[in-house]
């Protein structure tokens, strides 16, 4: 299936780098949001990782308005620069949808990637207890790419479903 898209975003017209979000993550509180978002003029690979917001005036507000950092967030964002030096962008994407499939390594796999090269034992207790039922928390996303930097890991390609 294919469509397409039209997204909009800003780029300081002095270099013509579309700006992209910085994200940091605050202190949880009563009093302001978990993470602040700030527009930064940075140059990425491609124009989708930038930036981009679903309404024209969505981008107009946010060129003329910044947001404090403690209420900002993707659609309200933090940034530095002055409305003049920036301009609003269109983004057409056109987009084609297939399904594909592919596979992560399941709980116990990623233990044995992860401790086969030196703590055997935590491995095989690990791997005991989730024989014996019980539970562990998923392993994050981050623990994911450490296996892939690590090169214990390689991720499958995408594998097209009819």
């Amino acid at each position: 299936m294919k469509k397409k898209t039209v997204k909009y975003g800003l780029r300081e017209k002095k270099t013509g780098i579309i700006l992209s979000e910085y994200i940091t993550t605050n202190i949880t509180s009563d009093y302001w949001g978990d993470r602040t978002v700030k527009l930064v003029a940075e140059k990425k690979d491609n124009e989708i990782d930038c930036w981009l917001v679903d309404e024209v005036f969505n981008a107009e507000y946010v060129r003329n308005f910044s947001t404090e950092w403690y209420n900002s967030d993707h659609e309200h964002p933090l940034h530095y620069f002055k409305p003049k030096d920036l301009e609003i962008i269109k983004i057409t994407i056109d987009i084609e949808i297939e399904r594909v499939k592919t596979s992560v390594p399941t709980l116990e796999e990623y233990i044995t990637l992860s401790y086969q090269d030196k703590e055997t034992k935590h491995m095989k207790m690990f791997l005991d207890n989730i024989e014996k039922g019980i539970k562990y928390s998923p392993y994050s996303f981050n623990e994911l790419r450490i296996l892939i930097y690590d090169k214990k890991w390689k991720p499958e390609k995408e594998e097209k479903i009819d």
